[in-house]
């Protein structure tokens, strides 16, 4: 059996002009973060009720424009507090 590649859609990008960027990914993770396994998984499974987090940041590093973006993909610092109330019964441990 052979496998077919799989086309993924264009995304409208712009085509490359010679410019490229350097990516990095840093694991920001400082404390041990968990979250209810409920929100994620269906049907719970026995002795696995929550998951770590991850909280990771992309750093984005142009040198021909020298420009740099980060991306920060991490849990907020006050969840408890800023939070809103109608989704904190989701993140309940």
């Amino acid at each position: 059996m052979t496998t077919q590649p799989i086309l993924l859609p264009d995304l409208g990008l712009p085509p490359s002009k010679g410019h490229n960027v350097r990516v990095s990914v840093i694991n920001g993770l400082t404390v041990d973060s968990r979250m209810a396994a409920k929100v994620a998984v269906k049907p719970p499974i026995k002795g696995h009720e929550s998951l770590h987090m991850s909280d990771y940041r992309f750093l984005i590093e142009s040198d021909n424009k020298n420009q740099k973006v980060l991306f920060d993909l991490a849990m907020m610092k006050d969840v408890d507090t800023k939070m809103a109330p109608a989704c904190m019964f989701k993140f309940a441990v």
